[in-house]
């Protein structure tokens, strides 16, 4: 294993040192340079590493060379970007890598090869990919149907939209039958603005069982066919003006599984709902600097065991503070907590 945890001053030229060193270690597996900036390019040096497993880098580069494919042993990918919404291309030799399962790109983006996909070999190992930037339902589906066990998911779909104008519905195939975690964004927050109160759908698989949204700027009611289809959901996350408008109204018969919500970076003034939240054990508000109500069948919930509340409106205190009132001396649930920031 080679490791470097602490980023040091002049730590490109400390890459250099490192570079000399590694052609001493061909048998090495783990080698994490996730504090090491290697610059705009490829280290030529890490392709002689035939039994590496883990590979971390950090870098400013826009393409993975061809020589990636070498690493047959590889089971995790993980590439941080250091300029914020850089997209990196993969080489048609990404398919060369059987054994991967992991393949983790931070801010930015994988752009994965597209060049004779039908006779390309699949990954049946790789169980999590993020983040895929997606160019079209067409090409999208190719891609997926090379991950047929892939169990999470986050894509980008700005370039989708972008190439799409009438784009009327977001189709994440049904064949990923073991997909439990999708996170769909568009990381384009120039095009989010110009969706705002869009009118196209979602067409999800029915295995999810975590689903996070972010940036699509879709009206409040759109949520409702999600909250309906995807009975197995546990958790659900919506995040920077996903939806938008002044009230969400959830119906009964929506999200009948959910342990876990995360509202982030909403507008929304109200919140109500029929539901009954059964299965409910966490709420997180964050950043909701608008919301000054949300249900109050939550006093009610008893698997309700805590409330996060951080840097939203001060006019929801009382609202909380209300809810905390019900779940301890109504109901006896001593042990539920609010914990506002």
């Amino acid at each position: 294993m080679l490791f470097s945890s602490q980023k040091k001053p002049g730590y490109e030229q400390y890459w250099l040192a490192t570079s000399f060193i590694i052609p001493i270690f061909k048998l090495l597996k783990v080698l994490d340079l996730e504090q090491i900036h290697l610059g705009d390019e490829f280290p030529s040096e890490i392709e002689i590493l035939l039994q590496l497993r883990y590979l971390s880098i950090r870098g400013g580069m826009e393409a993975i060379p061809a020589s990636i494919g070498k690493l047959s042993n590889l089971e995790t990918l993980i590439v941080y970007l250091e300029r914020v919404h850089l997209n990196v291309s993969f080489p048609r030799t990404l398919w060369n890598l059987k054994k991967l399962k992991w393949l983790f790109i931070n801010s930015g983006g994988g752009i994965l090869p597209v060049e004779n996909l039908e006779d390309s070999p699949i990954l049946q190992e790789l169980e999590s990919l993020s983040c895929a930037v997606m160019y079209s339902h067409a090409i999208m589906e190719k891609h997926l149907r090379k991950f047929p066990n892939i169990r999470r998911l986050k894509c980008d779909l700005s370039r989708l939209f972008a190439q799409n104008q009438n784009l009327n519905e977001i189709v994440v195939p049904g064949f990923l039958e073991k997909l439990e975690s999708l996170h769909l964004l568009l990381s384009d927050l120039t095009l989010m603005k110009q969706k705002r109160h869009a009118t196209f759908d979602f067409s999800l698989p029915a295995s999810l069982k975590k689903l996070t949204l972010s940036r699509f700027g879709l009206p409040w009611e759109k949520i409702s066919a999600i909250g309906k289809e995807l009975n197995q959901l546990e958790v659900l996350k919506l995040l920077d003006s996903c939806f938008v408008g002044d009230t969400w109204e959830m119906q009964y018969d929506e999200f009948p599984n959910l342990r876990y919500l995360k509202l982030s970076r909403l507008d929304h003034v109200n919140w109500t709902a029929d539901a009954s939240f059964e299965c409910l054990e966490k709420l997180v508000l964050e950043s909701c600097s608008n919301l000054v109500d949300i249900p109050g069948c939550l006093g009610s919930v008893t698997k309700l065991k805590t409330i996060d509340v951080i840097s939203c409106s001060d006019g929801l205190e009382s609202v909380v503070q209300e809810i905390e009132r019900q779940q301890k001396e109504d109901w006896g649930n001593k042990s539920f907590k609010v914990r506002s920031c």
